[in-house]
């Protein structure tokens, strides 16, 4: 205590102890205001408060920074009563009015209460009336009590104390003080010391210090433990206490630490002291978030290792909070092993996981991180360069907390290779560099493909170069060991192969990763995942960025390209089908119809003799098609019976379309598959393994004997896997087949026949049954076919994959559908949706209901091309031509084509638009029924004209096309249509009326086709 205070309490007089608050001189008024705001002090407490009141000189007293003596309301009611009262108050030259209210500006509070206790007396002696005196004391009175509750307010906290139980005025409870006492320890006969806990009460300080009694009873109050706060006790009185902060001054001053941890909240270990009463002695702190599951931090006194007998505590703290990792290391400590002991402890006891030591941590860190780098640098490795992660601590970095992070600032480009090849000019440092020019295009194209978003951050575009190299590896270690240097173009362009270099990547990958924690070593693995990502979507980027070159002519159009447009434009019976994620340089063309039908009862019976079961080695596939490497080698084998004309064909189209070069190529692999029969090397198995050949049975399976009467069928397909490694064979091999398709459905015809009657033959001899065959050798198609049209609307979402062309394409591959077009133009609907009106035509073999083919098949077929296309509206179908109408003519598939006499005189073409147009006559309708071909003979003289301005084909093209047609004649009729709104035009095989004009032919084959709109 200070000096004052013990002078205090030698000269205090032992009576004013005992004293009560109406006996220390406050007018009543005061009085009642201190015991309405002291209800359960007790009586000494209230009197030391009148007293600290009367000790406080007038001036501290402020409202709203504002002295009560020095506010507008008191000077303005003094002023007033002076002016007023003076006079009556005036004794020879002394005033006792003005001697009062001169004190109240200057004095205690205890001095204006004497003058107060003086002016009533000189009052009296004076003969004053007493009603002045009572308005002076009114006015007086009323400038007190407001001055007193502002002072109590100014005592907030030690009047709570003083409220909270009458004997904490003298019980030693509010203010702490250590003292060290010596001390021998009896185990080790050591000099020692030990803490000792003092503490004063409010009784032990004068009243005039009231402002130092305040503040320790504002941090006593602090210290109360709330029992809300409270999370879970113990049977030894201990508990464990929820701070709710991240941060507490008075468990810092108790625990000796920093009392903060900013990755949790504070959770304290206490129990309340026996001296102290209700204040309450730390014992241990725990930094624990609930968020990430994660304690940070648990310490004893002064950063030391909580004492073994708290472990069970802690390891019930943890239970209780279902804590999942522990990181506590000893951090801010010098006891490091006894921390290693003690969370190896708490392991075992809870299963909490501990991730040990700073050592230890950095080590697992490093490991974890190093295996997800080994990872990368085996898949994408040789796509860039850059130095192992780095595992460091925040102490590194001037922190203090010991956290262990990963560091990976080193990728700073990425090199991929390219789909095509550039010609020096176009390479970096060369006088076209496309990083000039089409900078912005070529990052705009890499940008749309990112979904990393490294490339879109502003301002952290990178660089581009375009560069050759032998291989990948190679690229890297140029660009790593070059650069951006000049006068090394030599070294660039040295290669085989162009690769494309993003550079300048540091601070765009930052950019792109900053959400990911370097604290967790999962997130290096992210981050590396990133990377990957990144250099797999601009490696993907790389056939748009070819088609943007191919665009601006800076490289030729790829013969892929020219043959995918020939397919689309020219072929009859393949169709391209693209997948999702296939580029335009890849695609699948493929053709699927109906083979042959059979009745119910056979496909029963085909379907109990398991022809195309696992036995046999089929597998199916989720398209429905069965499949196996024996079926598509006998496929295969059949077709190489007739292949002669093949292989010439293909011969010719490979060196017009691909050059001299591929000659030799074209002997060696022509000839051998001409020799086996089949596929005998390398490239030859790939060839094989890029094509899909399958069957599938459909099948009513009803138990009603009418409809066991209606047939079922089987189709086929076949699909080729075309790209610019297998174009050259697959090309002039499927052109060939397109155009005589009647060898694929024999072949397919004779083999799956082949395995039907096998596997009847076996079930018989296995079963000893006399089952007939199911499919009869003899048995030939009806010849009584009927060709639909129908009508219907359809719509399909936007930007989600849907193109029309691969919708048409699947609906053609539906049984018995024959064309299928979009009528007058697309429009747009509420939903980002297109609708169209569709046209469709199908043909049905005989009496066969079209209702229940639409309603059936169509329509089911139709909504499982995706759930997203939807049919408003379907039309009944029309009957538009019957096989019975017999052709006149015959065109058979001999060399020659030449038909027998027909009807004179030749209708001319106007006389067919006229006759369509007015009366809807067709003469010679075309039909194909069991794949025979139907055509009439023509004057070429009649469609001249009809012919285009330039031929399709060019150069040694058509050279080549003429002298085929002079040694062999036409190979097909030319495809004439006849439109209802008096149009003719030639839609197919126009270059061979050409070759007829030009040789001098005065007939040729024509297919006449009649439609609604040319």
């Amino acid at each position: 205590m200070s000096f004052a205070t013990d002078k205090w309490f030698k000269h205090i007089r032992q009576e004013i102890l005992t004293e009560g608050l109406n006996d220390i001189g406050l007018p009543q008024e005061l009085v009642d205001i201190i015991r309405s705001n002291m209800p359960s002090a007790s009586e000494k407490g209230r009197v030391w408060i009148g007293n600290a009141f009367k000790d406080t000189n007038s001036y501290k007293i402020t409202e709203g920074g504002i002295e009560l003596t020095s506010s507008a309301n008191f000077l303005s009611d003094k002023t007033e009563y002076e002016e007023k009262f003076l006079p009556f108050f005036q004794n020879k030259g002394f005033n006792i009015l003005k001697d009062l209210f001169d004190s109240l500006e200057e004095e205690k509070f205890s001095v204006i209460l004497k003058r107060r206790k003086s002016f009533v007396k000189s009052a009296k002696k004076m003969g004053k009336s007493q009603d002045h005196v009572n308005r002076i004391l009114s006015f007086l009175d009323s400038h007190l009590a407001t001055s007193l509750t502002t002072f109590l307010y100014y005592v907030e906290s030690t009047l709570l104390t003083l409220n909270q139980d009458p004997n904490n005025y003298k019980v030693a409870n509010l203010f702490d003080k250590i003292v060290y006492i010596p001390y021998i320890d009896p185990d080790t006969g050591e000099k020692k010391t030990k803490k000792k806990y003092l503490y004063d009460s409010i009784s032990d300080f004068p009243p005039s210090e009231w402002e130092l009694v305040e503040q320790k009873a504002s941090i006593y109050q602090e210290s109360l433990d709330k029992e809300d706060q409270i999370i879970q006790t113990f049977d030894d009185g201990s508990y464990w206490y929820d701070l709710e902060s991240s941060y507490c001054e008075i468990e810092s001053e108790r625990m000796g630490h920093c009392g903060n941890d900013d990755d949790g909240t504070l959770y304290s270990l206490r129990k309340r002291d026996k001296e102290s009463g209700a204040v309450s002695k730390s014992f241990v702190t725990i930094a624990y978030s609930e968020n990430e599951n994660t304690i940070f931090q648990i310490k004893g006194r002064f950063n030391t290792c909580p004492p073994e007998s708290l472990w069970n505590h802690i390891a019930d703290f943890i239970r209780n909070m279902g804590a999942r990792y522990l990181r506590e290391s000893g951090q801010h400590s010098e006891e490091q092993e006894k921390f290693e002991e003690f969370g190896e402890w708490l392991a075992g006891e809870t299963g909490i996981i501990f991730e040990g030591s700073l050592e230890k941590r950095i080590q697992n860190m490093t490991d974890e991180c190093e295996g997800y780098e080994q990872s990368f640098r085996e898949t994408h490795g040789e796509h860039t360069s850059f130095r192992s992660v780095s595992i460091e601590d925040d102490t590194e970095w001037g922190g203090d907390t010991n956290t262990v992070r990963w560091s990976q600032g080193d990728i700073d480009f990425i090199v991929v290779q390219m789909p095509f090849e550039l010609e020096d000019k176009y390479l970096s440092f060369f006088e076209e560099d496309l990083s000039g020019d089409y900078a912005d295009d070529l990052l705009e194209i890499i940008e749309s493909n990112d979904g990393t978003n490294i490339t879109g951050y502003y301002g952290t575009r990178p660089d581009f170069s375009f560069i050759k190299a032998n291989s990948l590896g190679e690229a890297t270690e140029k660009w790593l060991t070059y650069g951006a240097r000049s006068g090394v173009g030599e070294i660039i362009a040295a290669g085989s192969s162009t690769f494309l270099v993003l550079s300048d990547l540091t601070t765009a990958i930052s950019d792109a990763t900053d959400d990911l924690s370097t604290e967790d070593a999962s997130d290096y693995n992210d981050f590396l995942r990133t990377i990957e990502t990144f250099i797999d979507e601009v490696e993907g980027s790389g056939d748009e960025i070819k088609s943007f070159l191919i665009e601006n002519e800076v490289i030729p159009k790829p013969s892929i390209i020219s043959y995918r447009e020939k397919v689309e434009e020219n072929f009859n019976n393949f169709v391209i089908s693209t997948l999702k994620k296939q580029s335009q340089y890849q695609f699948i063309i493929g053709s699927s119809a109906i083979l042959f039908y059979t009745t119910q009862e056979e496909m029963q019976t085909i379907r109990r003799i398991n022809v195309f079961s696992r036995n046999n080695g089929f597998y199916k596939n989720a398209g429905g098609y069965y499949y196996s490497e024996e079926f598509k080698t006998k496929i295969l084998q059949e077709l190489a019976k007739k292949e002669g004309e093949a292989i010439e064909f293909a011969k010719r189209q490979m060196k017009l379309n691909f050059g001299e070069k591929y000659e030799q190529k074209i002997d060696s692999l022509w000839e051998k598959f001409s020799l086996s029969g089949g596929y005998v090397g390398p490239q030859e198995s790939s060839l094989k393994n890029n094509m899909f050949v399958g069957i599938s049975a459909y099948s009513g399976d009803s138990d009603d004997r009418k409809q066991k009467l209606k047939q079922d069928y089987f189709t086929y397909t076949m699909k080729f896997d075309v790209n610019e490694s297998t174009l050259s064979f697959y090309g002039p091999l499927i052109e060939y087949y397109d155009n005589n398709f009647d060898l694929i459905v024999g072949a397919f015809n004779k083999v799956v026949k082949e395995y039907i009657k096998e596997a009847a033959m076996k079930h018989r001899e296995e079963t000893q049954q006399s089952d007939a065959l199911p499919i009869q050798e003899a048995r030939a198609n009806p010849l009584d076919v009927r060709l639909y049209e129908i009508d219907f609307v359809m719509s399909y979402p936007l930007a989600q994959g849907f193109e029309i062309t691969d919708i048409h394409n699947i609906i053609r591959a539906i049984p018995n559908v024959t064309t299928v077009r979009t009528i007058g133009t697309k429009r747009r609907t509420q939903g980002n949706r297109s609708i169209s009106l569709q046209r469709l035509k199908f043909a049905l073999q005989g009496q066969k209901s079209r209702k229940e083919w639409v309603k059936q098949i169509l329509v089911p077929q139709i909504r499982k091309i995706s759930s997203s296309i939807r049919l408003h509206r379907v039309e009944p179908a029309d009957l538009v031509s019957s096989s019975k109408q017999r052709l006149e003519e015959l065109y058979y598939q001999t060399s020659m084509r030449q038909s027998p006499g027909r009807t004179t005189p030749v209708p001319t073409i106007q006389s067919l638009i006229d006759d369509w147009v007015e009366g809807g006559v067709m003469y010679d309708a075309p039909t194909n029924i069991n794949l025979t071909r139907y055509s009439v003979m023509m004057p070429v003289e009649d469609l001249k004209h009809l012919c285009g301005r330039e031929a399709r084909k060019h150069g040694h093209h058509f050279d080549a096309g003429y002298e085929y047609f002079i040694q062999n004649g036409p190979r097909d009729p030319i495809y004439l249509a006849i439109g209802k709104n008096g149009r003719a035009k030639i839609t197919g095989n126009e270059d061979d009326l050409r070759y007829a004009i030009k040789a001098g032919v005065e007939e040729v084959p024509v297919f006449i086709s009649y439609q609604r709109q040319i």
